[in-house]
């Protein structure tokens, strides 16, 4: 089982990094050209396809890792939701993206009341746990609002999301690329990512006709 497991992982490593590195170059290439598309492509099946992987991983015997399950799920729905949103400028919600959305919201308050109970019988708060579950149920609601407005605000959810799954990898070469796996480094990436996806929406989205 763990000359699997060496597989596994070492695919899942090298669709991780890809990911990264085509993630960066569409993030600074010019929005809207040929390289940024095609890199932006890569970036999101490359993280999908290296999440499911560490996914099954964790199934196997002394691999489990229930918190790992979530955070991969929860970056899959960025990088889906932030390819989906292009789409967006002329299709309607589909029953799917409704289903990820509160696929999304479950996992969140799953999250959290994990946090809680863990709490209680460890009296111990487990801050990952509430930092991401709670970062579930905002962006769960923040769906909720964009789906009255989608016409409006597509690039908006295509910069957020987008960059949300950078974020999400940038953390994982951090965690488990430089083994450095204390709290502060799974919470920091996603505060400071938070500024730049509001500097990105700003100079891009706020500047579009269509997003206006």
């Amino acid at each position: 089982m763990e000359r699997y497991f060496s597989f596994l992982q070492f695919t899942h490593i090298v669709f991780g990094t890809i990911g990264f590195l085509f993630g960066y170059l569409a993030l600074f290439s010019k929005k809207g050209s040929y390289l940024h598309k095609k890199s932006g492509i890569i970036f999101v099946f490359s993280m999908v396809f290296s999440v499911l992987l560490s996914i099954f991983i964790t199934f196997i015997p002394k691999h489990e890792n229930l918190f790992l399950v979530l955070i991969g799920c929860f970056t899959i729905y960025l990088v889906f939701s932030g390819f989906r949103a292009l789409q967006f400028k002329t299709k309607s919600i589909s029953l799917l993206d409704k289903i990820m959305s509160c696929s999304l919201f479950f996992v969140g308050l799953f999250m959290c009341m994990q946090a809680v109970v863990r709490a209680i019988y460890s009296q111990k708060l487990n801050l990952l746990f509430l930092f991401f579950g709670a970062t579930c149920l905002l962006l769960s609601w923040a769906d909720y609002r964009f789906y009255k407005q989608v016409k409006l605000n597509y690039l908006t959810q295509h910069i957020s999301r987008m960059i949300g799954g950078l974020i999400a990898a940038t953390t994982a070469f951090i965690v488990a690329g430089l083994h450095l796996t204390q709290p502060l480094f799974w919470i920091v990436p996603t505060l400071l990512g938070t500024f730049f996806i509001r500097y990105n929406i700003k100079k891009h989205a706020t500047s579009n006709p269509s997003s206006s």
